[in-house]
This record gives structure tokens, sequence and C-alpha cells, in this order.
């Protein structure tokens, strides 16, 4: 590389910020990385990408511009996620966009055979459990940093899954049914009332068998059912 063409114009030297290229583009520790509910994909807690952005970034980080909005029974987040790059000192911003889905009462039984019923019960902001937008707001606020970060590099989760966002259709729709799955085991699972019953779970969902939320139930309710007997 010429002299003239080692340091960008304001002096800052390019070699740094090839070496800061790399860093930001290490893949993230196995540890870092969750499945999604269904199992099939990986992501990322909260937690672990604040504090890459404290470490790389040298806590010279933050949002700004959030802005929330409800739409039917899903709360929209979208905001501006904003970095000052430690070698050429300039203020880098990314978009990121998030909703989460307002928990509503468990739709009666005969409201719950109909599928036409059960979305207007869903939409029905009447049927909100107590602390549904307490836990849903600060939730769909980090799913918005966690997309808008995952843009800076690999080392916040830019190729996770990448089979899956190439066609986002088919992860979307995965991941719907990989929720819709979990819940029906936890279903069954509260229903549960013998060790057979448990047996026949365990059989049926063999999807959930490496699942933590799916696991954790199972065991503790099957312990349960130990106790009483």
């Amino acid at each position: 590389m010429s002299t003239e063409l080692a340091t960008l114009n304001n002096g800052t030297d390019i070699s740094a910020i090839e070496k800061f290229t790399k860093i930001i583009n290490e893949k993230p520790p196995s540890g870092s990385l969750q499945k999604t509910p269904d199992g099939k994909a990986d992501t990322m807690g909260i937690s672990f990408v604040e504090t890459k952005l404290d470490e790389i970034y040298l806590r010279q980080w933050g949002t700004e511009e959030i802005n929330v909005m409800q739409l039917g029974n899903e709360v929209l987040v979208w905001l501006t996620l904003w970095v000052i790059d430690p070698q050429t000192k300039t203020k880098i911003t990314r978009a990121g966009f998030a909703s989460v889905v307002i928990m509503v009462d468990k739709a009666p039984d005969e409201v719950a055979r109909n599928p036409k019923a059960k979305n207007a019960w869903a939409l029905d902001m009447q049927n909100k459990k107590p602390n549904a937008m307490y836990l849903g707001f600060p939730k769909a606020k980090s799913l918005a940093i966690k997309n808008a970060a995952q843009t800076l590099g690999d080392a916040f989760g830019r190729n996770l899954n990448r089979k899956f966002e190439d066609s986002p259709e088919e992860f979307y729709t995965n991941m719907a049914e990989g929720l819709a799955t979990l819940t029906n085991a936890k279903k069954d699972i509260k229903a549960a009332e013998t060790a057979q019953d448990f047996e026949g779970i365990w059989t049926k969902y063999p999807e959930l068998h490496e699942v933590e939320d799916f696991k954790k139930d199972f065991m503790f309710h099957k312990r349960m059912i130990t106790i009483k007997k």
C-alpha cells in the first residue's frame, strides 16, 4: 500500500480500520447464542448485544428517534441505533425494526374453535393481560436494537441463519409453526396426569427435545406428578 493510500483524509490509519473491521466481523462465540422456540435457528440475547456494543464501541452508542405504534394486537417499534466509530470518530447510524404480539387471556373453548372469533378475541384489548404492555414494550425495543446492531457486522449476528434470511417467508413460517407447537406442547403438559401421559408427550414432540423452555416445563410438571403420588 502506498504512503498516499495508507491514511484517510482525516489522518486515520487505514490498517487500523482494517483491523477493526475484522473485529466486528468475527463470529460470535457459541455461548452467546440461543435457540429460537422452534429450535431451528439461532438468536442472540439483548444483554450480549449491548455488552458487545459497549466493548467494541467503548460505550459510545445509543438510540434515538424511537417510534412506537400499536397495530391490531401488535406493538411496533422502530428506532435509530448510533455508534461512534473508534477509528474514524464518525457517527454511524443504523435503523432497527421490531414487533411483538400483545398477550391476551386464553380464549374460551367456544371462541377458540372458531378461527374468526379467536382472531377477534385477540384483537379486543379488553382481553389484554394486565401486564402485557409492561413486558411487551421493552421487548420490542430490545428486538429493534438487535435488528439494527446486526447490520454492523458478524459479531452482532449479521450472518446468523443466513439460509433463512435469504428466504424470509420460510423463516417466519418456521418460527410461527415452532411457537404454535411449543404452545400446544405446554397445554398438553399442564393437562397431563400420569407418567404415561408424559411419555406420550415426549414421543409426540421430538422437535422440542432440545428446546429449553419445553424441557423445563416438562421436567417440572413431571416431578409435580411424582410428588403428588
